[in-house]
C-alpha cells in the first residue's frame, strides 16, 4: 500500500508543563498528537479556563485553521488556543487545632502542598499532629 504524500503539518502549540508529542498523519492526511503533563498531579487545561483534564489528551489539527482541537467534556470539538498542564486541587484536608494558627496552604511549581503551624502558646512549643490514612 502506497502512503499518502501529505502537506506538512500547520498546527503547532506549546504550554507550560505539556508535552505535545506528534503523531504521524493518517491515511487521510490528518494529523494528531499526544498532550501529557510533565508532572503527575496535574491536569491539562485548555484555553486557561476550566475544566481540567486527565492525560494523555488526544489532539486534532483542523487544518483550515491551523489549530489544533480537543473534545470537551460535553463531546464537542473545541479549538485550542492555549494548553497548560495545572496542578491539581488540594487533595488535604484543612488543618485545625487548639492554640494553633495553620496557614492556608500554598502549592509550589512541583504541585506540591504546604501548609505552616504556629504555636499560640509559648508553653509548650509542641505541635502534635495526628494522622488518619484513609484506604
Amino acid at each position: 500500500m502506497m502512503e499518502p504524500i501529505c502537506d506538512p503539518n500547520p498546527c503547532s502549540i506549546t504550554g507550560s508543563m505539556v508535552t505535545i508529542s506528534e503523531n504521524a498523519p493518517d491515511s487521510n492526511c490528518i494529523y494528531t498528537a499526544t498532550a501529557t503533563c510533565t508532572l503527575t498531579f496535574s491536569e491539562i487545561q485548555f484555553n486557561s479556563v476550566p475544566p481540567g483534564y486527565s492525560f494523555p489528551q488526544s489532539l486534532t489539527c483542523d487544518t483550515a485553521t491551523s489549530q489544533y482541537t480537543y473534545i470537551d467534556g460535553g463531546g464537542v470539538q473545541q479549538q485550542i488556543n492555549a494548553i497548560d498542564c495545572i496542578c491539581k486541587a488540594n487533595p488535604c484536608p484543612t488543618l485545625t487545632g487548639s492554640m494553633v494558627t495553620v496557614s492556608a496552604p500554598t502549592v509550589d511549581a512541583s504541585c506540591t502542598y504546604t501548609a505552616t503551624s504556629t504555636c499560640n502558646n509559648p508553653y509548650p512549643r509542641v505541635i502534635q499532629f495526628s494522622i488518619m490514612v484513609v484506604e
